[in-house]
């Protein structure tokens, strides 16, 4: 958890220490190791019985829960902006964001983890409402592509 939190505060800012794309597969590898450490614990060792593991595992994923929900909450923005036509240079050259396709790269894996195991990472809520507003930046180009 602290490695994806880590990661999402170094991608977030403005002069990132490894660069955007670094971080955002950090951030995606964190919650994927999470994840998969999380649902191992919970199917090899029942601590139903141990109040004191039981209340740090509930404060941990509450934690990793809002990374998560940080990260997929305004999951349709950066992918928006990656669906815009690309800026021009003077000589015609296209000027990619690399930064805005990494960033909605990391939004879309971190979805896509999400999606994997809502109720276990505690955030389905936030999942259901950013596949919505994902399905609806995607329904407009979509609708013009098909009128032309």
């Amino acid at each position: 958890m602290l490695m994806a939190q880590e990661a999402v505060a170094d991608a977030g800012s403005k002069d990132p220490v490894h660069g955007i794309e670094w971080h955002s597969e950090a951030v995606v590898v964190a919650v994927s190791r999470y994840h998969d450490q999380l649902r191992e614990l919970r199917t090899g060792i029942d601590l139903r019985e141990v109040a004191e593991w039981r209340r740090k595992m509930l404060n941990i994923n509450r934690d990793m829960s809002e990374v998560l929900a940080g990260q997929i909450f305004e999951a349709h923005r950066p992918i928006h902006d990656a669906l815009q036509v690309p800026d021009a240079d003077e000589a015609g050259k296209v000027q990619l964001n690399e930064v805005v396709a990494a960033t909605a790269y990391r939004s879309l894996r971190i979805l896509y983890l999400a999606c994997k195991s809502p109720d276990l990472l505690a955030v389905s809520e936030t999942v259901n409402r950013a596949r919505r507003a994902i399905e609806q930046v995607l329904d407009t180009p979509a609708r013009s592509w098909s009128m032309n």
